[in-house]
């Protein structure tokens, strides 16, 4: 640990930083960083959008289903379960915007954000 902050003292250009073990760190760490920026889940606004992008990127009709509202209503999506869903259809295409929906719900139930610290730097 010392020679991290030593080497981060010394480094003259933009040097970038996160962690979710926030907690872990101490005071001389702490001081190091000009700025400490939360990143928080994604909020139904956020997901709205970002589903309409990697639908539109998928050529797939956003869904008025029961599907739509689920995701919505999800506390712990983030853009990396967007990205995951992302890659996956590069392997199997997903043939319905609600496999997509269902695909992203699941990769965030799968992380078991239930029990996870918020993401970034500060809490």
């Amino acid at each position: 640990m010392n020679e991290m902050l030593t080497q981060m003292e010394a480094y003259r250009g933009l040097f970038i930083a996160s962690t979710n073990l926030m907690e872990n760190l101490d005071q001389a760490s702490l001081r190091r960083f000009d700025l400490k920026v939360h990143f928080g889940f994604l909020k139904a606004d956020q997901i709205s959008v970002l589903l309409d992008k990697h639908l539109t990127a998928m050529d797939l009709k956003r869904p008025a289903t029961l599907a739509l509202g689920r995701l919505l209503r999800q506390r712990h999506v983030t853009p990396g379960d967007f990205d995951a869903i992302s890659r996956r259809s590069r392997f199997k295409p997903f043939r319905t915007a609600t496999e997509v929906i269902e695909a992203i719900i699941a990769e965030a139930a799968s992380k078991g954000y239930a029990s996870v610290r918020p993401i970034g730097f500060v809490h």
